[in-house]
This record gives C-alpha cells, structure tokens and sequence, in this order.
C-alpha cells in the first residue's frame, strides 16, 4: 500500500481545529461541569475550567462581547462577527446557567456571574429599536460597525435575561426585566407577521418600515417559546402562556 503523505499531512492541517466557536465553549462547560456532578469525579470540570481560564477569561473583554471564532491555541479572538445569535448564544447563556448550576456560590461567580453581567453591558450598547412600531432588537457588530440583524435564535436572550434579573439590585433588576419582556414581544412578532405565524431564522430592521424577513424558512427552533416560558413563570402574567399556546396552535395548523 503506498501512503501519499503530502495528501496526508493536508488532511491533518485541515482536521486540527484553527478556531473555536464561542458558543461551543459555554455549552462544554455546563455539560462537563454536569458530568463531574453526576460521577463524583471533578477531572471533568477541572480540566474544562482551566481551557476556559486560559482561553477566555484572561482576554475577556471590558463589553464582554466576544467575537464567534476563539483561536483555541493562544485563546485570542479571531475577527468575526459578535452576535447573540447563530454560534455565539450559548456562550453567553451558560455564563448565568454555570452560575445557578454551581448554587450561585463565590467559587464560581467571578467565571459566570460577574462575567455574565460584563457581557450584559456590552449587550445593552447593541440594543435598538424600530420605527414606527418600536421593536427592541440586538443588532450584531462586525469590527466598529453594527448591522441591523437579529436571528431567531437570540430569542433565547428574553429569557436568559429575565432569569439574570433575578441576581440584580432592585433598581437594576427592573431594568433588565423590562429590556426582556421588550425583546420577547419582537421575537413573539417575529412570528405574527409572517402568514403561517412560523418565524424565519433571522429579520432584518429598516427605519420606518420596522422589521422584515432574512432567510424565510422555519426549522422549529424554540428559543421564543423558552422565553416565553420563562416570563410567565417569573412574572406569572398569564398573556406569556398564551403567547406559547398561540404558537402551537400555529404550528399544528401548518402542513406537514
């Protein structure tokens, strides 16, 4: 058998990962962190905790807003785009979810909590709203530039919002409880203005005409749904629920 080893070492360059991507890093700790619960044995959360020391929190930014591509070898930050959405959400949702699942204690709030609400400040400095209707959204950046997007997935961002609230003073946590019940009613509208109710992946805002379909399809993504959950078992303002069984009712009508 005769090996071509330029071919070879091709394929090894191209297999070894150049970039990691911000969402998987938050998503690795809560499930190993989860794992070291369940086995009682803490090699699993010590071994993804020190990557994540070394990759992110020594060049964690003062908006805490990180860009979607990590270099995992020296842990800097490719240029790319920062988003709440598609390959940056769940970084930023299990910087709060790591927080709760550690019993929100001091051993693991400077690497969760206090992260989380860096990246909460940065998060307000991309927030916006249309005319005429006033639909709050999070734009994305890409370098000093912001882009009027937002995909269906930030939707997530109500709810973790919501339940963040919830460690704040009494000032700042209905500060942040009203930012997301805002952006849960644009991403309930999301799906209200399209004709079957089902929301695209992503909208784009235009001043004066509010928002409009990106890419049309619906994959059954559940982020809106979640928040709304989230907001009515918070508040316990029952329209939340009924938001849900709206949504539902949708999606049943929809052909197969």
């Amino acid at each position: 058998m005769v090996i071509d080893f330029h071919c070879f070492l091709k394929c090894i360059i191209f297999l070894v990962p150049r970039v990691t991507i911000l969402a998987d890093s938050g998503t690795e700790q809560l499930e190993f962190i989860a794992l070291s619960q369940r086995t009682g044995d803490p090699k699993y959360q010590k071994k993804v905790y020190s990557s994540y020391a070394y990759i992110l929190i020594k060049t964690f930014p003062a908006d805490g807003l990180l860009p979607i591509y990590i270099n995992p070898h020296r842990g800097t930050s490719s240029y790319s785009t920062i988003t709440f959405g598609a390959m940056g959400d769940s970084f930023y949702e299990y910087l709060l979810k790591v927080w709760i699942q550690g019993n929100k204690t001091a051993a693991v709030k400077h690497y969760s909590r206090e992260m989380w609400e860096t990246s909460m400040k940065g998060l307000l400095s991309l927030v916006r709203r249309t005319t005429p209707s006033s639909f709050t959204y999070i734009c994305e950046k890409n370098g000093d530039s912001l882009h009027d997007k937002m995909d269906e997935l930030a939707c997530f961002a109500p709810g973790m919002i919501a339940l963040g609230s919830l460690g704040y003073g009494p000032e700042e946590s209905q500060k942040f409880l009203s930012l997301a019940e805002e952006l849960a009613w644009t991403c309930y509208n999301f799906y209200q203005s399209t004709p079957t109710k089902l929301a695209g992946e992503n909208y784009f805002f235009h001043s004066g005409q509010d928002m409009s379909v990106g890419t049309s399809w619906n994959i059954l993504r559940p982020e809106t749904v979640e928040s709304l959950f989230y907001l009515w078992r918070l508040t316990g303002n029952k329209t939340y629920k009924s938001g849900v069984g709206t949504y539902f009712k949708h999606l049943k009508r929809t052909p197969a």
